[in-house]
């Protein structure tokens, strides 16, 4: 502070205020009539403004805090706004890429495009739907047949045989279904004018080298092994493939039995 200095700085300063003032007279006319009619305007409106004033207040109340927050959060925003400059920046290229594909999606969901493709699904979903129901009891019975063909049958067809004869013994199934069909094929080439012939070799059951057979007659004849339609294929046991076999004359009953 300079108090030689300072009252000297206030009186020239009002000079030049006072001077540009008069110099205007018309202006300060103006300006001394509208702040009457502004001075008159408010104070029609005295009792509306003596009700703002205490909402002045609440409102004051509530936004310094709420100032206060926003004054807090600056930092961080500015700090994000200098992060996010480069990425500002390099978005012009990436909307430059993108406006071409934006361009191209635009006409792939047109009328002539994914919407006509949406109309004509909307027509052929319901009877797809339909057929799926429908076809919801073929698909099990196909389940069905798959489990029992990976669980039973596919086991039972690579299952060995048991023979009583060594050289013949534990072929699997498929195999020996394999040469069944050559040798009928062989059978049936001997024919005459009538129907293929097929000669059947007994065997005398008093030759104790040749007078073995397999599979032998089972112990009961009359009781074939139980058909049960109920239970499913898919938790039914194999086959039994050790069937009895031995002499002619007394051959076992229970399994087959090497020589």
């Amino acid at each position: 502070m300079e108090p030689e200095k300072d009252v000297q700085r206030l009186l020239s300063g009002k000079q030049r205020t006072f001077a540009a003032l008069a110099s205007n007279p018309r202006d300060l006319k103006e300006l001394v009539t509208d702040l009457n009619t502004t001075a008159g305007a408010i104070a029609s409106q005295d009792s509306a403004l003596e009700a703002a004033v205490p909402a002045l207040r609440d409102t004051l109340r509530e936004g310094y805090p709420a100032l206060g927050e926003l004054n807090a959060a600056l930092p961080t925003l500015r700090a994000f706004s200098r992060e996010a400059v480069p990425g500002v920046r390099s978005s012009v290229p990436t909307l430059d890429a993108a406006i071409p594909w934006i361009v191209q999606a635009r006409a792939l969901v047109g009328e002539d495009e994914l919407k006509g493709l949406a109309a004509d699904l909307r027509q052929a979903v319901p009877h797809l739907v339909k057929l799926n129901h429908r076809l919801i009891p073929a698909l099990r019975q196909l389940r069905a047949l798959s489990s029992c063909t990976s669980s039973v049958l596919v086991p039972f067809v690579e299952s060995p045989i048991p023979s009583i004869e060594a050289g013949n013994s534990d072929q699997a199934v498929r195999a020996q279904l394999m040469r069944s069909f050559v040798g009928l094929a062989g059978e049936s080439r001997v024919t005459d004018a009538n129907t293929p012939v097929f000669h059947i070799q007994g065997v005398s059951p008093l030759n104790l080298t040749a007078g073995r057979i397999e599979p032998a007659a089972p112990a009961n004849p009359n009781m074939p092994p139980q058909h049960r339609p109920d239970v499913p294929c898919e938790t039914q046991e194999a086959p039994n493939l050790a069937a009895p076999g031995g002499s002619a004359l007394n051959p076992d009953l229970t399994s087959v039995t090497a020589p």
